[in-house]
């Protein structure tokens, strides 16, 4: 009895894959031929030429470096009104005024002239300033002598009178050291006493002064003598040598008290 048949699985698998790739071969040979007909009958070639041949495009690149233009730039128009010339004058030049012509220098003062060992004045007093009358020449020439009134016995006028006419009194006054003067060139003849004579320049300068003062006053009615006084007298004696004011008493005081010799003195006169 014969045995069952065993088949050949092995040679039957190789069977079929070959009959699968005969088949995938097939299908691509007719997708193959399909195209190209495809492609013959979209694009037909001309009578008597060939179809040329698919072209490719060339590509070129350009290495050399890039270029670059400058463009100047212009300023824009202006379109304002051009500005006119003027036909004004021009300004003229202003001259400079002249420097002032420099001034000589002064004489620096002299120390000594601010010295003077005369008494201080009374400057709480209310001064009577005698002046010169209109008629008086500028070189110190005569006054007219006023009459004393025994009504008002106002020796102030007849006193300057007498001291500015006598020629010797002005002498001696000039003769006065000029470090005896106060700064205003004014000397204190009396104030309660008769001022040393040696602080003036000696006895020969003073009692010339004090003889003219005592003989106004002597002259004068003896109902003046007694007559109050109230601050100082100033009698401005002028010379060509210089004016020189002779202050007379200070506070409260009488004529009469000027007719006491030198040295007597009088009681101080209240202030």
């Amino acid at each position: 009895m014969s045995g069952p048949v065993r088949r050949d699985y092995l040679a039957d698998a190789g069977d079929w894959s070959r009959g699968v790739a005969r088949r995938h071969i097939a299908v691509a040979l007719c997708v193959v031929t399909g195209a190209h007909l495809l492609l013959l009958l979209r694009f037909p070639a001309l009578p008597g030429q060939a179809p040329a041949p698919f072209a490719t495009p060339a590509v070129s690149l350009d290495l050399a470096p890039p270029s670059f233009r400058v463009f100047a730039m212009t300023p824009a128009p202006d379109h304002a009104a051009p500005v006119q010339p003027s036909t004004a004058a021009p300004p003229t030049a202003k001259t400079p005024p002249a420097a002032p012509s420099p001034q000589p220098p002064q004489p620096a003062p002299d120390p000594t002239a601010l010295a003077t060992d005369m008494p201080p004045l009374d400057l709480t007093a209310e001064p009577v300033q005698v002046t010169p009358s209109p008629a008086q020449a500028p070189t110190g020439g005569p006054l007219a002598t006023t009459p004393i009134s025994a009504s008002t016995c106002d020796l102030t006028q007849a006193m300057q009178a007498a001291l500015q006419n006598d020629p010797a009194v002005r002498d001696e006054l000039a003769l006065i050291p000029r470090q005896a003067r106060s700064v205003a060139n004014a000397i204190q003849l009396w104030d309660g006493a008769w001022v040393d004579a040696g602080a003036l320049g000696g006895p020969a300068i003073v009692d010339p002064l004090r003889a003219a003062i005592v003989a106004v006053v002597s002259q004068a009615p003896a109902g003046c003598h007694d007559q109050a006084v109230l601050g100082p007298r100033l009698f401005a004696i002028v010379d060509p040598r210089g004016t020189i004011v002779v202050a007379l008493g200070s506070g409260l005081w009488k004529w009469s008290d000027l007719l006491a010799p030198p040295g007597a003195g009088v009681p101080a006169p209240p202030r």
